[in-house]
């Protein structure tokens, strides 16, 4: 009776670039003369000489190749079809219990992490291990692919010993929009549970003492039958990452956790979006593309030239949409991007300091422009076309900011 489920693995996924074993090799020769059917069109598309499809050898590597993008592939596919193997042998035998996977959540290429397909896998999507450098990105992705799959997300915190300090906890207790958000904290002196607990303060009870699901059931009691008509309003900025991106290429997590960070400081509601879920764009008032959304496909980038196109409002960071399908370099941005934001890169620089923001530049178009932004790492610098106004700059005049009306 006090059994609630299963947890079959924790983190699952490899960690390494793949299995090499005789089994993989030859399933990967398998799939790949079905997906091929001739040796022709395999070596046309890898670029290679082969005799027969028993002469592919696995890559050892990482490298901007189609040849790698199949191995990705094929590496995803082996990952879920262990885990829905699992999956579903444990609810043909035992229906009435929930299997419950912690995700991996890792942005590197060699993890294949499948964000967007595991709701397939499980009955509860669960994230523990909520880092300060990303934990917002962890628990925001879990939120929207939850949202998304209909499949309820619960966020962990680690347990006795990790010391989450206070970001970490506003992580767990205010990102989500829906579901239940708990902490299994709890010290030697209190196995009970006595509310989110401070390790650093005796495990004294941390306040403020609530959690998502507490407020909704207060909004209930508070709001009567109108709580029960009312509709969530949909965010009005969308941040497209890509899973495409995160397969071939992987995705660095400081900058998309930074991203998160900002617009939650910002107290802007937003909603993650991928490939799985792309809809229609135009339910987006404002949609962010940065490094998570380097590789693109013709048609998925020819969506969002249309959405400029119609009115709506892209942000670009560097690294957005310089890749296609199978992480081949295009531009920065490629895809005709370069027109629509109005500028080129004309180099990249490694600089830290300050840009200066430009308010009279921007207009009414952009409001509330700070006097400065700070810089830091490799930036882009920008040739802006003719009429299109520059509205940050480094302290040498350099343009690295631009603001593009394009349709």
């Amino acid at each position: 009776p006090f059994q609630f489920g299963y947890y079959p693995q924790d983190e699952s996924p490899s960690r390494s670039l793949g299995c090499h074993c005789p089994i993989c090799q030859a399933e990967f020769k398998r799939q790949m003369q079905e997906k091929y059917v001739t040796v022709a069109a395999l070596n046309q598309a890898w670029g290679t000489e082969l005799k027969s499809f028993d002469e592919i050898e696995l890559p050892k590597g990482m490298k901007k190749s189609v040849r790698f993008c199949d191995w990705q592939e094929f590496r995803r596919w082996s990952h879920l079809d262990f885990a829905k193997f699992v999956y579903d042998t444990l609810k043909e035998n035992d229906p009435n219990h929930m299997v419950v996977w912690s995700i991996p959540f890792w942005g590197g290429a060699n993890d294949v992490a499948a964000w967007w397909d595991f709701p397939q896998c499980t009955d509860v999507l669960m994230r523990h291990g909520i880092g300060y450098r990303t934990g917002a990105y962890r628990i925001h992705m879990l939120r929207d692919i939850a949202e998304w799959s209909g499949k309820p997300g619960s966020a962990l915190c680690m347990p006795p010993d990790y010391n989450p300090g206070y970001v970490q906890m506003s992580f767990i207790m205010d990102t989500p929009r829906t579901g239940l958000s708990h902490v299994c904290l709890a010290g030697p002196d209190a196995p009970t549970y006595q509310g989110t607990a401070d390790p650093t303060k005796d495990w004294q009870r941390r306040e403020p003492g609530y959690t998502v699901s507490k407020s909704i059931n207060n909004v209930m009691y508070q709001l009567g039958d109108l709580y029960l008509e009312s509709k969530q309003r949909d965010p009005e900025v969308g941040l497209y990452a890509s899973d495409r991106t995160l397969l071939i290429n992987g995705t660095n997590r400081n900058e998309l956790n930074g991203i998160l960070l900002m617009l939650g400081d910002l107290n802007v509601d937003f909603r993650i979006f991928s490939e799985h879920n792309l809809g229609e764009l135009s339910r987006f008032p404002a949609i962010i593309v940065g490094q998570c959304s380097r590789c693109v496909s013709d048609e998925i980038a020819a969506k969002f030239r249309d959405y400029v196109a119609d009115g709506g409002n892209l942000v670009m960071f560097q690294g957005a949409f310089a890749a296609d399908w199978h992480n081949q370099d295009a531009g920065s941005p490629g895809f005709g991007f370069d027109e629509v934001i109005g500028s080129t890169e004309r180099e990249t620089a490694s600089r830290t300091g300050a840009m200066a923001c430009d308010s009279a530049a921007a207009g009414d178009a952009l409001t509330n422009l700070p006097e400065q932004a700070p810089v830091a790492g490799e930036v882009s610098i920008r040739e802006p076309a003719e009429g299109v106004r520059v509205i940050g700059s480094l302290a040498d005049g350099e343009p690295l900011m631009t603001l593009h009306d394009y349709g």
